[in-house]
């Protein structure tokens, strides 16, 4: 009988009496698992978990900068690339939720409203370890700085940061525009002053010359009183033109 049942007993498996009871267990001199293979699975755990720990979260060194009514992406991965598809990434404002992307989707219940609608995150691209965010419709109060982070990363860098700088509409010069003519109105009216003076300098400066000349004329072949007389108006002219 008893070789009956040590005949069923794998090998490596022998027969011992419980020190308690008294009663024959079965007790094995190996262990559950070889060790060779033991070792094996221990080298792929580490090695698996090595790659999300190496994965760094990265942002941007440089701002971003957008006008106001854009649409913008606030850069941000993991590096080297990671898949967070399965890991939960929130945006942040300072304390302001931005975007939340947990259990495979976004969760827009604990976003800030003034967000609510205006972001989103490239899901396909979340297995690469792109982790960037676009933000629409921007507005000035948009501007800051932003967090993005991953919790849940084996990382001692976690949190990646970028800063948002946004800039006014530019007003665009319309040569036809009424803001564009009132600002060109003194302008042209100045320019149209001096022209005129201008005209009426030459008009009388040749008005005295031909006088002159005229009146040279007319003199330079007459008797002393005519020539008296000629000076007399000449002096007249100059002083002036009603003494006549």
């Amino acid at each position: 009988m008893c070789a009956g049942i040590n005949s069923l007993l794998p090998s490596g498996e022998s027969e011992s009496k419980d020190r308690v009871g008294g009663r024959k267990t079965a007790t094995n001199d190996n262990s559950l698992y070889p060790a060779a293979e033991m070792k094996l699975l221990l080298v792929l755990m580490s090695s698996l978990s090595l790659v999300d720990a190496d994965s760094d979260v990265i942002g941007s060194d440089k701002p971003v900068t957008v006008t106001v009514s854009d649409n913008v992406i606030l850069p941000c991965h993991l590096e080297p690339p990671f898949n967070v598809r399965n890991l939960t990434v929130e945006w942040k404002r300072g304390e302001t939720i931005v975007h939340i992307y947990t259990n495979r989707k976004d969760d827009p219940g604990r976003q800030d409203k003034n967000f609510r609608g205006r972001t989103s995150v490239f899901h396909e691209e979340m297995i690469r370890g792109n982790i960037s965010l676009k933000l629409t419709s921007i507005t000035e109060l948009d501007a800051g700085s932003y967090t993005c982070f991953v919790p849940k990363l084996q990382s001692q860098v976690r949190r990646g940061f970028v800063n948002l700088t946004v800039e006014p509409v530019e007003q665009k010069k319309d040569k036809g525009s009424p803001t564009h003519k009132n600002n060109r109105q003194p302008e042209n009216v100045g320019n149209d002053t001096a022209a005129i003076i201008g005209i009426a300098v030459v008009i009388i400066a040749g008005t005295v010359i031909s006088f002159v000349v005229v009146l040279w004329g007319l003199c330079r072949n007459t008797s002393k009183s005519q020539i008296f007389f000629c000076l007399h108006v000449y002096k007249c002219f100059q002083i002036n033109v009603s003494c006549l």
